[in-house]
């Protein structure tokens, strides 16, 4: 299983994928709950998780795989890997992704989840704004440029 994250100052994108980038689950949880939100993971306690989760994909109760973290490496990144230091997350399990243009892209991939209906379909899309924050997909675009890369070598 992979984790996303998309690190930011008040709070992280996540998203958790299966080995070929499926989405299980994506969230955004502000920093402070970043411990509380880790415990669930770590028990693979997905129900206790839900007051973050903002998209639920494939059923996750069927993946059984190691854990793979890819950070982006924005604003916050050193925090981030820091606290995985500190949860005993092994540095081999550590991946660190150039998120540049990572939100741009987000909105593109919220827009394909949620294609706008009526007049609003006339806006371009660089014109519309998501009605909600995108920081799980922009951790979701992260995971998709780590899996593109390693395809690539």
């Amino acid at each position: 299983m992979l984790l996303g994250i998309d690190p930011g100052k008040d709070k992280i994108g996540w998203v958790l994928t299966d080995s070929c980038g499926d989405l299980f689950l994506s969230g955004i949880t502000k920093k402070e709950e970043v411990p509380l939100f880790w415990e669930f993971l770590k028990r693979r306690e997905w129900r206790r998780m839900s007051p973050w989760v903002q998209v639920q994909g494939k059923d996750i109760s069927q993946d059984r795989g190691d854990l793979v973290v890819v950070v982006g490496n924005g604003t916050m990144c050193r925090d981030i890997l820091d606290f995985l230091e500190g949860v005993g997350i092994q540095s081999h399990q550590i991946h660190i992704v150039e998120e540049r243009g990572s939100t741009l892209e987000a909105r593109n991939v919220f827009w394909g989840m949620y294609p706008p209906k009526g007049l609003w379909r006339l806006i371009p899309v660089s014109l519309r704004t998501p009605y909600r924050d995108v920081d799980d997909l922009a951790a979701f675009v992260i995971v998709r440029r780590f899996l593109t890369a390693g395809q690539e070598k």
